[in-house]
């Protein structure tokens, strides 16, 4: 499990993950599907992983700042593993017509 963790952290450091992209992450990294998942509830239980941060970022055009409209968003989303009532939440908000300006 230290190694998956290692690896996570080391991933994490580059740019925030999603709990289902850190798991995917690992496995094709080769560590054993319990390790892995073992390092992404660790990560969650320290706040390393949050979903609901990842999706507030997507949102918000990330660290490059694009904003796409609420479907492109949604796919984006989607594609992460982020849950669907996360992704709605974090879309309520969204005005696309005021992104659009």
């Amino acid at each position: 499990m230290e190694a998956a963790w290692e690896d996570l952290l080391q991933m994490l450091s580059r740019r925030d993950l999603s709990a289902a992209e850190a798991q995917q992450a690992l496995e094709r990294k080769g560590h054993a599907k319990t390790n892995a998942l073992r390092a992404v509830r660790r990560a969650r239980r320290l706040g390393l992983l949050d979903d609901t941060r990842v999706a507030q970022s997507v949102v918000d055009g990330g660290a490059q700042g694009v904003r796409h409209g609420a479907l492109r968003i949604a796919a984006d989303l989607t594609r992460r593993g982020v849950d669907e009532r996360l992704a709605r939440q974090a879309l309520s908000g969204l005005d696309d017509a005021a992104r659009c300006k």
